[in-house]
């Protein structure tokens, strides 16, 4: 699949600017599917990847432990203390939302742009953030313990 075609954003809104809603949310599907289909393909070295619905964006599993969520058509990786400046040093940002109060910095941060160009670009991001997602884990398993 070509990432560079998945990214015109823009020429996609104008293609599906003649539609109506049910063909437009049609489309809209049939664009996310194959953005999560990509995200399966360029993941896979990495272990068996799986995604699911969650927080109005989908969440990307290794081996049944979600290491990122993908959030209008952008993948975020989990990061933690480890982690998060190996991220920040190559411009990534986190995925902030907002509240009627405040802004929440979540800990998935946004891929490089390279990262997105192939499976052995991707993979030690990818490593980087299951590895924080299992010490996440760890992390609470241990406290439930207690």
């Amino acid at each position: 699949m070509d990432v560079h075609h998945l990214r015109r954003t823009e020429l996609y809104s104008l293609a599906v600017a003649g539609l109506n809603g049910e063909q437009h949310r049609q489309a809209t599907m049939a664009k996310d599917e194959a953005y999560i289909e990509y995200l399966h393909e360029l993941l896979a070295p990495l272990g068996k990847i799986s995604s699911k619905k969650i927080f109005g964006g989908r969440g990307v599993y290794c081996n049944g432990v979600i290491m990122g969520l993908v959030i209008d058509d952008a993948l975020n990786l989990k990061v933690d203390d480890e982690t998060r400046d190996l991220f920040a040093d190559q411009g990534c940002e986190p995925f902030v939302y907002e509240t009627k109060k405040k802004r929440v910095a979540m800990s998935y941060w946004s891929v490089p742009d390279d990262a997105m160009e192939s499976s052995e670009q991707m993979l030690p991001w990818a490593r980087h953030a299951l590895a924080a997602a299992l010490r996440k884990e760890t992390k609470a398993s241990t406290k439930k313990k207690r």
